[in-house]
This record gives structure tokens, sequence and C-alpha cells, in this order.
């Protein structure tokens, strides 16, 4: 057992003020980081969202990289359902946690997002789709996966995957799949025309196959259709195919 830590002090949060569960999110110790965020969440009142807010912009990494006080005040944030672009200053954390210094603060804000149009778009404004950190770029993309389509969505998730490097990793690559399956018309549409490798070539009959179980309207098809004339006829050829499976 190591013996040269210094002595633990006590702590308990039974009686503690909202600003006291503010500051244990910033604990050197996980249990009671994920308590006072429970505890703050189960009391459900939006009067600690400045505190957090300040805890999110003053944040600075530790020794291993991690701003462990905004990474809980952003869960804290979103368990409260205060991210909301309504929400002036919480929106503008939430832009700025996006290109924190810190890959978890970053991770965490791509996963907090709401999964709605506004969500998207202040994900895609920022580097996370791209980003160094492959935990990051993981969460950005499932969160992609999981918002409303949109052509720049579409046009993020053409970039991802004709990105040689996204391709040696399994998780990646299967996230930004999913990514473009959820724009499957207009990843098509604004993909690249060369030759796929053999693993593009499995990532588009996966997209392709989501189209042909959605219900699609006569334009969309149409749009998929006049869209391989400029494909190449390997991209063209293994779209068909699926689309008629």
């Amino acid at each position: 057992v190591y013996t040269k830590a210094a002595t633990a002090k006590p702590i308990s949060l039974e009686k503690a003020t909202p600003e006291q569960l503010v500051e244990a999110l910033g604990s050197d110790n996980l249990l009671w980081r994920r308590h006072a965020q429970r505890l703050l969440v189960e009391r459900g009142n939006m009067d600690v969202v400045p505190q957090l807010v300040k805890m999110i912009s003053d944040a600075k990494p530790d020794e291993l990289g991690i701003a462990v006080g905004a990474v809980h005040a952003i869960g804290t944030l979103a368990g409260l359902g205060a991210i909301e672009p309504t929400n002036s200053d919480v929106w503008a954390a939430m832009k700025n946690s996006l290109a924190h210094q810190s890959p978890a603060v970053r991770r965490m804000a791509a996963v907090a997002l709401p999964r709605t149009a506004a969500g998207s778009e202040l994900l895609l404004a920022s580097s996370v789709t791209t980003d160094a950190d492959p935990q990051v770029r993981l969460a950005a993309l499932l969160a992609i996966a999981d918002m409303p389509s949109s052509t720049a969505a579409a046009r993020a998730m053409a970039q991802s995957l004709a990105d040689k490097t996204l391709w040696d990793d399994r998780w990646l690559s299967e996230a930004a799949t999913a990514a473009a399956a959820t724009n499957a018309v207009e990843f098509i549409e604004l993909s690249s025309a060369e030759a796929p490798s053999p693993r593009q070539q499995t990532a588009l009959a996966i997209i392709a196959g989501h189209i042909a179980r959605s219900e699609l309207d006569p334009a969309a098809v149409e749009k998929i259709l006049l869209s391989l004339e400029k494909k190449s006829p390997a991209v063209a050829t293994q779209l068909l195919r699926s689309l008629s499976t």
C-alpha cells in the first residue's frame, strides 16, 4: 500500500449547500464528483447555472490533461436541461468547450450537446469531427448520427469518409458510417466520385441500404439517381446494387 499520500480529509455532502456541491464537482475524488453532480441534477434548480458556466470558463487542465470540474459542470448542465441556444451564456460556454485545450472537455461537450439542429450547427462549426484525439472524434461522429440531417453534416461526413486515416480505426469508421447514413441522400450526392477502397465500398453499401429501408419521396430518389452519373462505375454499381436489394 502506498504510504506517502497526504492524509485524506473526511468529506460529506449530506448538508452541502448548492455552492458547495458545485465546488465538489472539481474534487480530486471521482466518487464525490459524481455524487455532487447527481445531487445537483436531482435538486433540479437552475440557480447554479451561472456558477457552472464560470467553472467551465475558468477550467484549466490538471497534470493528466483533464479539467474535471468543467467535465462535470457540463454533465450537470445537461442533466438540468440547461444546454439550449436560448441560454446564451450556457451556449457560449458550450461553444468554447468544443475548442477547449483539454480533450476530455471537448469530448464531454460533444456528448452533452442537444440532438437538435442547433446542436448540430454548433458542433459542425467546431473542429471536433476531425479532432486529433480519437475519443473526441468518436463522440462527435456519434452525436452527428443522432442529430437531424443537414447539408453541413453530409459534407463533413463526405470529408471524413474520404480520409484514409479514418479507416485505420474500426470504431471511428463505423461511427462515421452511421453519421453518413443519417445524412444519406446528401452524403451520396457530395461523396467523392473516385473509385472507393474495399472498406469504403462496404460503407457505401450500408448507407445505400439505409436509404433503401427508408421511406423516401420520389424527389429524393431522383437526386440519388442523377448523382450516380458523376460517380465512378464502381461507386455507381455499388450504390445501385445496395438500393435494389
